[in-house]
Order: C-alpha cells, then structure tokens, then sequence
C-alpha cells in the first residue's frame, strides 16, 4: 500500500508541518508506523508547488534514533593528506615540507615537488630528494636516497644521506591515524592522541587544542595560523552504527587558525533520497530491512524521529518536517 505524505512548508513549526494532503494545508498527519523487514512506498508532496515534483530538487527522508550520540565503541582521527608526502628532520633545511604529485611519473615512479626540490623514481630503484630544475631535469645537487626500491609505494620510504653534509636523514609522512580512542573520550585524551601523530608535530605538523561539547562532538583548533586539510574520522568501531561529519568553522590561512568540528551520530536507521518525479511529488521507497532497524527493535517498539528534507541544485538543505515514529519489531521470525 501506498503512504501519501505531504508537507506543508509554510509552517514555522517543523512538528506540525505533516498534513492530510494538499487541499487540506492545515489538518495534521502522522508519520506511518514503520515495522522491521517492510517496505513502504511513499508518494511525497508540497505545499511549495515550485519545488513539489520539480527537478533539480531531491528530497530526503531519514529515520533516526532519539539519541544519535555514540554509546559504546572507539574511533580513530586521521591527518592525511591525499598525493602530499610530508618531508621533515632533514639536516638540509629546503628539503622538508609538503611535496605535491605534479602528475608526472619517471622510471615508472610518481614525481612529487617542493620549490625545486623533487621526491622522484631513480633508474637504479631507489627513491631520492634533489635539488632539479625540472623533474626530467640532471640533478643539482642529491641529497637523499631510499633504501627500498618499490615504485610504487613512496610511502615505505627509508631515507639515508648521500654523504654526511645533509645528516640527518629525513622522515617521510603521508599521515596517519590516532590510536583508537573510546567512545567517550575526554577532550584532554583526543588532544594528547592527535598531537601524538607525526612523531609528536601534531596532525598535518601542527599541534592542536581540543574542546569538547559532548560524546561525539568536538572542536580542533589548530595552534597557528594557516590553511589546514580536513581531519578524517573512523567510526567502524562505534556503536550504534554511526558516521562522522568534519565542518571547517573557520578556514585557516595566512592570519587566521583553521577551526573543524567533528561530528559522530549514529546512522539513520532507514533513509531515502531522491526517488522518481511523479505529478507535483516524488515516489519514494522506505526499506526497514537492515541490521540497524533489527537491533533498534529487536527486544521491543520504540520511538524515534523522522526528518524530511529538500536539498537544490546547490547541495543546500532546507528541514521541511520533523516528527516522532514509531518503529516495531518484525511479525515475523526474522530466523
């Protein structure tokens, strides 16, 4: 059977924005009660009819637990920087810093550069750090040389120096990731794990201080100024199943600290996207027949939230109707 939904978008209160349908704008709704293991067809309409049925408009519908913060579980935090290798310690000053793959490969090797200096394929199998003038250029001057000879991971590499006037050697980083850390971590635990990475320069080669707002959420400040990559975060140990979201709250750059606040909520336990245009609406499909929806029923009903939302061309969203559902198990033996 077929659940007509529609909301009317012109109500402030996004609790009551579920109505009977469009000829009745004002007489509430309830969202359907959602049974594990069923799927439901839903046509979806608005009120709105420039956006009702319209395309370059996708709806969304979530369904969500009360309480989305981690309850048990750990993550990890990562400070990696894709096709950047981070070179420092070097006894010769120019050669660290950020090198960038320029997109070329010599002796079957990507050519990373940094302000002359290039991370390149020797022909003998070995990785090395030159000063060049180009990177199919003769070499000015080479002052460090792998030891392992695998083209293809640049990562692995050992450097040594080619004669003692450039010791010590340098190391080679493109990142890495905290030690697991516990679901309810303290900010002082999340700090010292992140400053850890790098042999103790921080994420990116710069320290940080952590402030955190609750279980799963918190702010990075970076210590100085300067544009930052985005931090990456691993959930698969989080329970409930969760996903992370990573928002710069301020870009950094040459006078500012870049500022990022993550975010860890569980995942929704059903949830649809764009569905087919229909007259005036969207034909969508809700499936409760996933592991989350199982677990979150699987002793008893409970209550949870759903959230409908229209995102535009431009990916912004706009919340239209929020309410509670009710979930219950299955009739079934689900065995």
């Amino acid at each position: 059977m077929t659940q007509n939904l529609t909301v009317n978008t012109a109500r402030s209160n996004l609790y009551t924005s579920l109505v009977a349908s469009v000829p009745q704008p004002y007489t509430p709704k309830q969202f359907p009660k959602l049974v594990f293991g069923e799927t439901v067809d839903v046509e979806l309409y608005l009120t709105d009819a420039a956006r009702s049925g319209v395309a370059g408009f996708t709806p969304r519908i979530a369904i969500t637990l009360d309480d989305q913060k981690p309850s048990a579980g750990t993550f990890t935090i990562s400070a990696i920087t894709p096709d950047i290798f981070t070179v420092y310690g070097a006894g010769e000053p120019s050669a660290n810093g950020e090198y960038v793959d320029t997109g070329e490969t010599q002796n079957g090797g990507k050519v990373y550069h940094l302000s002359g200096t290039f991370f390149y394929y020797y022909f003998d199998g070995s990785w090395r750090i030159s000063k060049k003038a180009s990177p199919t250029g003769g070499s000015l001057g080479d002052w460090y040389i792998s030891i392992n000879t695998d083209a293809s991971k640049p990562e692995d590499t050992q450097l040594i120096t080619i004669g003692d006037l450039y010791a010590p050697a340098p190391s080679i980083s493109k990142g890495e990731a905290t030690a697991a850390l516990d679901w309810d971590a303290t900010e002082t635990e999340i700090e010292i794990a992140l400053n850890a990475l790098n042999d103790g320069a921080g994420p990116f080669f710069d320290t940080v201080t952590v402030d955190k707002y609750a279980n799963g959420s918190f702010n990075v400040l970076f210590d100085t100024v300067g544009d930052r990559a985005t931090l990456t975060v691993s959930t698969s140990g989080v329970q409930p199943v969760s996903t992370a979201s990573i928002l710069p709250i301020v870009e950094g750059d040459a006078t500012t600290r870049e500022q990022q606040l993550i975010q860890i909520k569980a995942s929704p336990l059903v949830f649809s996207e764009g569905g087919t245009l229909i007259t005036d609406g969207w034909r969508m499909t809700l499936d409760t027949n996933n592991a989350n929806f199982l677990k979150a029923t699987a002793r008893e009903a409970i209550s949870a939230n759903y959230s409908i939302e229209i995102v535009n061309a431009s990916s912004e969203v706009d919340v239209i109707a929020r309410g509670p559902v009710i979930l219950e198990p299955a009739t079934f033996n689900v065995a």
